[in-house]
């Protein structure tokens, strides 16, 4: 196997052979590993690795000290885990170890507002495929910093402008079918996008998903999710028209089990449309 030879270099690991060979699925046993080369949590210099790994232990057990503790995130944090908690959270362990990682996120960055709070746990729940919390942390710190221009109120109103004028040149009957059911794009289109999906998908087909996006790097990863969304709505269009309003929130809040790898080929096909009509 192409990906595991990357993975066992002994000397250096070739980032772009590591993502070409990601590029056709990561392994549940792999992805902890090639998600940290990924996110660049890991160092690429084998003959460095324990150096590395050694100093940012050191930095985040002197970090986690620091960790505000005030009533407010706490309460936050708290508040935002036991809404969803059995439901992403069925696991004990998995919730403290969000709480934590949540807290040492937010002590340097505050993130006050309560729909943000809302997006940082469905953000994170990925994450706890990692065994290690400090490598919890430092992936989803690199991951933030990396999404981080895209997390802001207007990003988000930008991206639903754009993408409703995309639903309506590519899915038009579906676009007239939320019209004349009175589905608000903030119903349900701005957690789409805040969340990365992932609270609407699947825990397997969010890590599907965003394997997808991490291969491709930051840039070009996170660029594709409006086509992603488009593609999700493709494949379940015939179901979707059938739906009154109630029941369209409710399947969009949701989803069911999703086919992530021809979500990824319609997303593409669809991308490649829009360039084509030149509608962005």
């Amino acid at each position: 196997d192409d990906l595991k030879e990357v993975l066992d270099s002994e000397v250096f690991i070739d980032l772009q052979r590591l993502r070409d060979s990601a590029r056709n699925g990561v392994p549940p046993s792999m992805r902890q590993q090639v998600w940290k080369y990924l996110l660049r949590v890991s160092i690429l210099d084998k003959s460095e690795e324990v150096t590395h790994v050694k100093h940012q232990l050191e930095m985040y057990h002197s970090f986690s000290k620091q960790v505000s503790t005030t009533d407010t995130d706490m309460r936050l944090v708290m508040q935002a885990c036991k809404k969803h908690y059995p439901r992403l959270f069925a696991d004990p362990k998995a919730r403290q170890k969000v709480e934590h990682v949540l807290l040492c996120y937010l002590t340097p960055h505050k993130q006050q507002h309560p729909f943000f709070m809302e997006a940082l746990v469905h953000l994170v729940r990925p994450f706890i495929i990692f065994e290690n919390v400090a490598d919890m942390y430092y992936c989803f710190t690199s991951f933030m910093s990396m999404i981080g221009g895209f997390f802001t109120l207007d990003s988000l109103r930008q991206s639903v402008a754009s993408f409703l004028m995309l639903l309506q040149h590519t899915l038009p009957d579906l676009h007239a079918h939320f019209d004349e059911e009175q589905v608000d794009a903030n119903q349900w289109l701005v957690e789409w996008f805040a969340s990365l999906l992932s609270k609407q998908l699947r825990l397997e087909d969010t890590l599907h998903l965003w394997d997808s996006y991490f291969v491709l790097g930051p840039e070009q990863g996170f660029s594709l999710h409006p086509y992603v969304c488009l593609a999700i709505l493709q494949q379940h269009r015939e179901k979707l028209l059938d739906m009154d309003s109630d029941e369209l929130l409710r399947f969009l809040s949701i989803l069911p089990k999703t086919n992530i790898d021809m979500v990824i080929r319609g997303a593409y096909n669809i991308r490649e449309f829009v360039s084509s009509r030149e509608l962005l």
